[in-house]
């Protein structure tokens, strides 16, 4: 005789699960574009755990970027599935929502929008969530204070040096305390000394604020400043180490 499967009807089980999920989970992934001429990606499986720091590193055209895209809903797999917390993510609007809340971005090229002052720009991520100007205000003046910006927070972008405009990018990554922060180049268009402040910054948000840290990069010397490493080449992983972290 069969036994009758008991109902879990508060879903103990799956809070559990997704309890117990990576963060952010890649199964068997694929990119691929006209018509599969171009292959950006193949069968990737990656996962990445809450508050891990990990480096995707690799040749220009080995697939970093288009990785990045995946981890942020800017793109949408041709095969595989991306999960969030053990769930599959499928559609446009559930990345949206997830990126204003849960995900935070910082690029090469900053991103700023010219015409908003700093204090402005680091606001934007909070539109949308029922959060009241003045409230707005103050976390993002909290965040700039945080990057070490509180005195250039009405200043244009284009009154900034370009490592003070990548710190209001990280300021405004990370005005919603996200749960996963991206960072495509981050260093790329700075000098050693920006670079490095900004590398301390990323760091000490991963370290801090318990949030994962996805760095692509191609300085091997900041790659090795996370304990984990994966290396792309031609769209595949081709290693994924762990290693006592530099720095």
């Amino acid at each position: 005789m069969n036994e009758a499967k008991s109902i879990d009807p508060n879903g103990s089980e799956r809070r559990a699960a997704i309890a117990s999920a990576p963060l952010v989970e890649l199964s068997g992934v694929s990119r691929v574009f006209d018509n599969g001429a171009i292959v950006a990606l193949r069968d990737i499986d990656l996962s990445i755990g809450a508050g891990e720091c990990v480096a995707i590193v690799g040749p220009s055209g080995s697939g970093k970027s288009s990785l990045v895209n995946m981890l942020s809903g800017f793109d949408i797999a041709s095969q595989g599935t991306v999960s969030w917390n053990g769930v599959p993510v499928l559609t446009q609007r559930e990345w949206a929502k997830l990126r204003g809340s849960e995900i935070g971005i910082v690029f090469q090229e900053f991103n700023l929008l010219p015409t908003l002052t700093a204090i402005e720009n680091v606001e934007i991520p909070m539109f949308d969530h029922g959060i009241s100007a003045p409230e707005r205000r103050r976390r993002a003046a909290e965040s700039l204070e945080r990057v070490g910006l509180g005195g250039r927070r009405n200043h244009l972008p284009f009154k900034l040096s370009g490592g003070e405009r990548q710190r209001v990018a990280i300021a405004r990554s990370l005005v919603n305390r996200p749960k996963l922060l991206l960072a495509d180049e981050p260093t790329g268009n700075l000098d050693r000394a920006n670079s490095e402040l900004v590398s301390d910054l990323l760091f000490g948000a991963c370290a801090g604020e318990g949030a994962a840290l996805v760095l692509v990069t191609h300085d091997e010397t900041l790659a090795q400043r996370c304990p984990r490493c994966v290396r792309l080449l031609d769209g595949r992983i081709a290693s994924d180490t762990v290693h006592a972290p530099n720095g």
